[in-house]
């Protein structure tokens, strides 16, 4: 079953659930709103020691620590990080990557660069500059975190937590993420705006995920409310409050399997990641997604997106062997492998890894195929540079991903 062709028409259209899915791979929680303020609003904050250190290890301290406190003692310590270090937003992602070496570090990477980004939001006070100064580092958490920010001023924060309304939303949301609030409006930035504002508009709304699947219907274009409903259904899956998740224990599909279907292609892209937290082996998930219907192939691409975080360890062949497993259906989990890696790291390095890994010559040439167009449509690459990631990247099948055509 082919789920997407390589054409950039159709690349285009399912990159509202595509992009940057390597964001919950591997990485437990997301972090939420930020409650550091020029003034601060927690006077118990002196509690919680940042340690600050020279060294980005330091914020592993945090890790322990669980829901409010830990957040706090995040934002806390990367406020602190730029003050004493001087460094730029791009400088201090540099020094998140540099420590991805610790374990720890790159199980937290994405939750993190969202802290990151809400305190450059904090730093900037506009969206366009905090965009400017964020990159892709663990998979773009830094945009993330910059929405999460923006939807509170200083004195919403300052009386505590802050949660919005439906009507506030229709103030907010309107031309929020237009192109002319980005120096490089290429589809990759607006998406991770739009994302973004899924993510934060679930946590304002108190995890109420019919609400916040609502306000995402305020967007005007079908590609800009599906990017929101994404954002929110991911949100609910990742939530560090897990309390309040809408999540069934002992129903794998849900809550797919309640919502309207206008809902249900973001959905259920994100539904094997609840599988995965029940416990449910790769072969009974195959199973799972082969009940969603008409949308087995987007609960295919979701478990390819779960399987990517064994490339990134280095396990491509066992990736290859578990998305082979699902058999017509080893398409869609491949190309959610292959996006999520590429969103990963914004090249071909580790898709390539997994597109070698396959067993037949033909998988390996589709599995190209797909990454090649993916790349070249939402993140707007040139043939030049699309080759010289083929050159770098390819290794044995240079020449095949060279020779492909491009739509771009």
């Amino acid at each position: 079953m082919n789920f997407l062709t390589p054409k950039r028409k159709n690349i285009a259209f399912f990159l509202s659930i595509l992009i940057i899915f390597s964001i919950f791979t591997g990485e437990a929680i997301f972090i939420m709103k930020n409650t550091s303020t020029k003034v601060d609003p927690h006077p118990n904050l002196s509690n919680i020691q940042s340690n600050v250190t020279s060294d980005m290890l330091g914020i592993t301290s945090c890790f322990s620590k669980t829901d409010l406190d830990y957040q706090k003692c995040m934002d806390t310590f990367i406020e602190d990080y730029f003050v004493t270090t001087g460094k730029t937003t791009k400088q201090v992602l540099a020094d998140l990557d540099k420590s991805r070496s610790d374990s720890l570090i790159e199980s937290s990477c994405h939750p993190v660069s969202h802290t990151i980004g809400r305190i450059t939001f904090k730093r900037t006070q506009n969206i366009g500059d905090a965009f400017e100064a964020c990159d892709q580092t663990c998979s773009s958490g830094c945009y993330h975190g910059v929405m999460e920010r923006m939807f509170f001023s200083d004195e919403e924060l300052s009386s505590s937590f802050k949660h919005l309304s439906y009507s506030s939303f229709e103030t907010k949301i309107p031309g929020i993420c237009d192109k002319d609030k980005f120096s490089n409006p290429n589809p990759a930035i607006i998406f991770n705006c739009l994302h973004g504002v899924g993510h934060a508009v679930m946590y304002s709304l108190d995890y109420n995920l019919d609400e916040s699947l609502r306000v995402c219907g305020i967007f005007n274009t079908e590609y800009a409310r599906s990017s929101c409903y994404g954002g929110v259904i991911m949100e609910n899956v990742t939530g560090f409050d897990k309390k309040k998740r809408d999540l069934k224990a002992d129903d794998p599909l849900y809550p797919c399997d309640r919502l309207e279907e206008k809902f249900l292609r973001d959905c259920y892209t994100m539904q094997t990641s609840v599988m995965t937290e029940q416990g449910l082996s790769n072969e009974q998930i195959i199973q799972e997604c082969r009940k969603a219907g008409d949308f087995a192939p987007n609960c295919f691409v979701s478990m390819g997106r779960d399987l990517s975080n064994h490339v990134r360890e280095g396990y491509g062949e066992y990736t290859a062997k578990e998305c082979e497993a699902a058999g017509e259906d080893w398409s869609s989990c491949m190309q959610g492998a292959i996006y999520a890696l590429i969103d990963f790291s914004w090249d071909l390095g580790k898709s390539s890894i997994l597109c070698n890994a396959f067993s037949l010559q033909s998988h390996v040439e589709e599995c190209y195929r797909s990454q090649v167009a993916y790349f070249g449509s939402a993140y707007a690459k040139t043939n030049e540079e699309i080759d010289d990631n083929c050159r770098s990247f390819a290794e044995r099948n240079q020449d095949y991903c060279l020779s492909i055509d491009r739509e771009i």
